[in-house]
């Protein structure tokens, strides 16, 4: 199982909050999860924030504060939940009794997902090696790796680096 695609910028910290508020039982406040996985409070912020944005975790309730601040709870969404199971194999048994059926159209979708993908990048790179030509400046960069168990995760970089790159890469004919 691949885990689901999120954007740059969701590094080590997202897998600990999930992982968090999926022990937890319970909906929590960043201030929980600043406390429970010990990340700093921008970084909890800054993650939320992301997080809610994709739909991977939503606000549950809406409560003051002990100053009378509105203080949001959190917890996860099914695609939270389904991330989850991905990211934390000790909870995929959990996560599939919350997300019943679900799990399976999940698993589904991505798995068609990275199979569109996959046509899409190799028929890319063969464009680009039979041509011989693409913009300058332009990379692909394809990186496949198996962990200790042998489960293998992907990562794809595709467009313009910021900074030009070092290396001396030969000129494909």
């Amino acid at each position: 199982m691949s885990p689901p695609k999120l954007p740059l910028g969701l590094g080590s910290a997202y897998p600990k909050i999930i992982r968090v508020l999926a022990e937890s039982g319970k909906s929590l406040t960043k201030y929980d999860l600043e406390g429970r996985t010990k990340l700093a409070r921008q970084t909890v912020y800054d993650n939320v924030r992301k997080l809610k944005s994709l739909g991977v975790i939503e606000v549950a309730e809406t409560a003051k504060s002990r100053a009378g601040l509105p203080m949001e709870r959190y917890r996860l969404t099914q695609r939270g939940w389904y991330c989850v199971a991905v990211r934390h194999p000790d909870l995929e048994k959990r996560a599939r009794q919350v997300l019943g059926p679900r799990f399976g159209q999940y698993s589904e979708r991505i798995r068609t997902h990275r199979e569109e993908e996959f046509q899409r990048w190799t028929q890319l790179i063969h464009d680009v090696l039979t041509t011989g030509h693409a913009s300058p400046g332009w990379r692909f960069l394809w990186e496949v790796e198996a962990d200790k168990e042998g489960k293998v995760w992907s990562r794809v970089e595709i467009g313009f680096p910021r900074k030009r790159p070092r290396s001396h890469a030969s000129h494909v004919e």
